[in-house]
């Protein structure tokens, strides 16, 4: 990304300072592992463009237990409250509902702007603009053929398709993100600096989600026109063939080529979780946490 030169008419430098699986504290206070705080990366900006919290708020986790349940014991389906997925989704819920002083994501959020407003880089930059960029919503909402597939790891195999993507968990993975952006957006106006401003790009994606109306089982993977990556980035997917796609969704290999393989305890597991791409500070990079991302708009 920081070689690409299509996207701006006139010469530009773009850092690009993010890293996957960092938190907020790691935009401008902490380093991360051996990695420095993102602002000390981007040398004397003119715009950043910030896509953060995600991780703070546990989206990783609430994804691998509601969606993709790669070790196959989460216990009962969304919304049943004593499975796996409903208590990871109410305990990160209630991180990002907490809009007391400490402890929750408006805070947090809030205090990672204004250290990042207060850094001798853009401080007294008065033409610096920073843009902090929401998230998409991943589904389309609606009773439809969503309600009967997953996107499991288990999947694949014969009494395998589960956990169901239905409009229940769609809806409620859609309304925690939604309440992120509402939080994004207070946070932009109570940093009380008119450099701040906050985009919404979540319309950009409207007709391009998971389980649109017009898509079938395979677009969820292979269709340009869904504009999210699932599963795995393009690069780990197989050729754009028919024949191979359904060796993949309906086989038993994965999508480069390795059959499957059984746990200990013989439980077959059907597909490999890859790496997503994570947006946090001021772009993004390839991660091993599973995610729901977005691979039209990245920053």
């Amino acid at each position: 990304m920081e070689r690409n030169t299509t996207w701006t008419i006139d010469p530009q430098t773009f850092h690009f300072a993010a890293c996957s699986g960092a938190r907020l504290v790691n935009i401008v206070v902490a380093s991360q592992g051996s990695n420095p705080a993102q602002m000390s990366l981007v040398g004397n900006p003119q715009m950043i463009t910030y896509h953060a919290g995600g991780n703070n708020c546990g989206f990783g986790d609430v994804v691998s237990s509601c969606i993709y349940q790669p070790l196959g014991k989460y216990g009962p389906e969304y919304p049943d409250p004593s499975g796996v997925c409903a208590m990871q989704l109410a305990d990160h819920n209630g991180y990002i509902n907490n809009a007391s002083e400490r402890g929750g994501l408006y805070y947090d959020e809030l205090a990672t702007v204004v250290d990042l407003l207060k850094d001798p880089a853009v401080k007294n930059n008065k033409d610096f603009r920073l843009y902090i960029l929401g998230y998409a919503h991943f589904f389309n909402l609606g009773a439809n053929y969503c309600d009967d597939i997953s996107f499991g790891a288990l999947a694949t195999i014969p009494g395998g398709n589960a956990p169901k993507v239905s409009n229940r968990l769609r809806t409620d993975l859609n309304d925690a993100v939604e309440r992120v952006n509402h939080i994004l957006k207070r946070v932009a106006n109570d940093a009380g600096d008119p450099r701040v401003k906050f985009l919404d790009i979540s319309p950009a994606f409207n007709g391009h989600r998971f389980c649109e109306n017009n898509h079938k089982y395979i677009d969820q993977w292979y269709s340009p026109d869904v504009w999210l990556w699932n599963f795995n980035t393009p690069s780990d997917d197989p050729p754009a063939d028919i024949a191979l796609m359904s060796e993949w969704l309906d086989g038993n290999y994965l999508p480069d080529g390795t059959p499957l393989r059984n746990f200990a305890d013989g439980t077959l597991i059907g597909a490999e979780m890859q790496g997503g791409v994570e947006t946090e500070g001021t772009g993004g990079s390839s991660g091993p946490q599973p995610e729901l991302v977005p691979k039209a708009l990245s920053p």
